[in-house]
């Protein structure tokens, strides 16, 4: 958080308040703030000489004439002494329309009578007390526990996201003041009841929110934390002062697909050395929503983390997250967008990402929004045969070149330069597939900070909505038989839409949220009044379903025809069968998805139909599978490089492919 600190002063004299000292208040902020993950950068320190100022130190003018929409103005006022400079710090204005220029928010206050402790001792040590800590928590967003500002919260802590200061893991209090506390030992004295109830209250009166002696402030608590973080991330002037120490994530309902450039990981320049905790992403939004369930990949292995509204469930092995690493986050319904605070440092432009061969969740964290051909560097777009984002999938043809057949929206930006949805964008993943180990450094433009911008909204069928999930099946429809115009495509299973993809022209590159084939059927429309505005007069025209499909390098190529003009081939018990890559060195991944349970062998064989060795026998359960081979038979012998069968059997289906195994 920027922060800027004036030192009002009477034109006859400073009363010793210095510039260390405003400094040393700042420090004083930090050093009581970071555990809590919130900084402050101090901007600088003036002084403002006003005859008024004891008079009349309330005067808003003041605060409205020196300060800035950009940065927390703190304003230190003189004590009542000579040889006593206090402080007192009190929550800001906000910004009201009747001054300008607009102030963002300032902290101000008289130095003694705004303090309920009004004791000498105490007073004559407010510079040096936490009064400061508690004041900045007002700005953050926070009440005091003893607030009674909406409603009282009940002892039973009920009401108490809608009463007393709104955060659920302080003790319901009444309106305590000092001499509720005991000066010496900081204890409640008690004997304070809720009425009607005979309960006693047992407030935690050594919170930074209470009201206590200075000395006897030690700590915010995870409730107070988690709404000062959602507080700085939905205040329309608190969002102006978040310097560069702090990142601004915003996350969409549904499925995200992520990386992480900004953690407290990347600080000491080990990317790696200090993982992010799964739990310390997102407790700012923790309060807000009752579910999130983040996924990671590695290693052709999916983890997991999961919060449930009470605590995370780390059981599914994600328990860190790296910048290195691409995440798909899931996020309800309760609102369209989630704003997410983080608080770090930036990894660097230059760390290598290892992808291995197969699929990779790869994050792209340079701020400057690149087509994926600018982005990937000539060697590693060499060896990529598919890339998937969250709106868009591409791949490479038999003649290396990539292929995208989705309408997608154009955003023109300030320059000329077009910011089109198959560019990357800052804090965006990409599943990568690659037919060989190789390491990826990003090129990096160095052309500024556009990190901000947001990638362009995809199009958004209307006529055949569907549901996003964390994964689809990249599917490419060559050809229809049709003889009308057809503007959108759907693809539906069981009643439901599992994608859609408005067409403008063929082969159409569809995003099918399902894990199988078996039983899809589409449909089309046609006949409307352009691109996604469809007339009332329009209507499903066609139901289609597949008549011839293939699987190269993991994309789904089929041709559609109207179900009843010809005999439609749906598959009995094995799809999407593919083996990546291939040609293989050393290993390969053999994928299939089976209809149904079933018992299931697949076995490596020689070109002339001797087993080699045996990968999988026994009963599977419906579903997608996937098994590696190393190149080696049953005994352990490395095979030399040739041709290999792999066969894939079970219910009277017999499904045999080719590999080629190159050292």
């Amino acid at each position: 958080m920027r922060t800027f600190i004036h030192i009002l002063c009477h034109t006859n004299g400073s009363y010793g308040i210095t510039f260390e000292q405003a400094e040393d208040a700042n420090y004083s902020l930090n050093v009581a703030f970071l555990p809590y993950n919130i900084k402050f950068e101090l901007m600088g320190v003036d002084e403002i000489f006003n005859t008024q100022l004891f008079t009349n130190i309330h005067d808003s003018t003041i605060y409205y004439q020196n300060s800035s929409v950009d940065r927390i103005d703190i304003y230190i006022a003189p004590g009542p002494t000579d040889d006593a400079p206090t402080i007192s710090w009190a929550q800001g204005h906000y910004g009201q329309n009747n001054y300008q220029p607009n102030p963002g928010i300032s902290i101000s206050g008289d130095s003694y009578n705004s303090i309920v402790c009004d004791q000498g001792l105490v007073n004559q040590e407010l510079f040096a007390s936490d009064v400061l800590i508690h004041e900045m928590g007002h700005v953050l967003g926070l009440l005091h526990t003893h607030s009674t500002s909406y409603c009282d919260e009940l002892i039973d802590g009920s009401n108490c996201d809608t009463c007393g200061d709104l955060v659920c893991d302080t003790p319901a209090a009444p309106n305590i003041v000092c001499n509720s506390v005991d000066m010496i030992s900081c204890a409640f004295l008690g004997g304070i009841f809720e009425p009607g109830t005979g309960l006693e209250y047992d407030p935690d009166v050594d919170n930074y929110m209470a009201y206590t002696f200075p000395y006897c402030y030690t700590h915010f608590t995870q409730g107070q934390t988690d709404f000062m973080n959602s507080w700085v991330t939905t205040h329309p002037n608190l969002r102006r002062v978040v310097s560069d120490i702090i990142e601004i994530k915003s996350f969409h309902s549904g499925w995200n697909w992520v990386g992480f450039p900004w953690l407290v990981d990347n600080e000491d320049g080990v990317v790696g050395n200090t993982p992010d905790l799964v739990e310390d992403i997102f407790n700012s939004i923790e309060i807000i929503v009752d579910s999130i369930e983040v996924l990671g990949y590695e290693n052709n292995v999916n983890y997991s983390a999961d919060w449930n509204g009470d605590f995370w469930d780390l059981s599914g092995g994600l328990t860190s997250v790296l910048s290195t690493k691409g995440y798909k986050v899931e996020l309800p319904n309760n609102q369209d967008q989630y704003d997410v605070p983080f608080s770090g440092a930036r990894v660097p432009a230059y760390t290598p990402i290892d992808l291995n061969i197969g699929e990779n969740w790869v994050p792209y964290f340079i701020p400057e929004p690149q087509r994926f051909t600018d982005a990937f560097p000539e060697n590693v777009l060499d060896k990529i045969q598919t890339i998937k984002s969250e709106n868009w999938f591409i791949y490479k043809n038999s003649n290396g070149q990539f292929i995208m057949n989705q309408i997608c929206p154009e955003m023109y930006m300030d320059g000329g330069s077009v910011l089109d949805c198959y560019n990357l964008y800052d804090g965006s993943m990409v599943e990568v597939v690659v037919d060989e180990d190789i390491q990826l450094i990003w090129n990096n433009p160095g052309g500024g900070d556009d990190g901000t911008i947001d990638p362009p909204s995809p199009l958004i069928s209307e006529k055949f909505p569907f549901k996003k999930k964390s994964d689809y099946i990249p599917l490419v429809i060559e050809s229809i038989d049709s003889e009308t115009e057809i503007e959108e495509i759907g693809a539906k299973k069981s009643d439901k839409y599992v994608g859609a993809e408005f067409v403008g022209g063929f082969p159409v590159n569809m995003r099918v949220y399902d894990n199988n084939l078996a039983g899809l059927t589409f449909e089309t429309s046609g006949e409307g009044s352009g691109l996604g505005r469809l007339s009332d007069k329009s209507e499903i025209k066609q139901i289609l379903g597949i008549s011839q499909s293939r699987i190269e390098n993991g994309i789904v190529f089929v041709q559609l025809t109207n179900i009843g003009d010809v005999l439609v081939e749906s598959p009995k018990l094995f799809s999407l069968v593919s083996a990546y890559p291939n040609p293989m060195n050393p290993s390969v991944e053999i994928h299939f998805s089976l209809m149904k349970d079933a018992k299931v062998e697949l076995g490596i064989y020689d070109i002339m139909g001797r087993k080699l060795t045996t990968i999988v026998k026994g009963n599977l359960i419906s579903g997608n599978h996937s098994y590696q081979w190393n190149s080696k038979d049953e005994k352990g012998t490395e095979l030399s490089s040739g041709i290999y069968l792999y066969r894939l059997q079970g219910d009277g289906e017999v499904i045999q492919n080719k590999i080629m195994l190159l050292k």
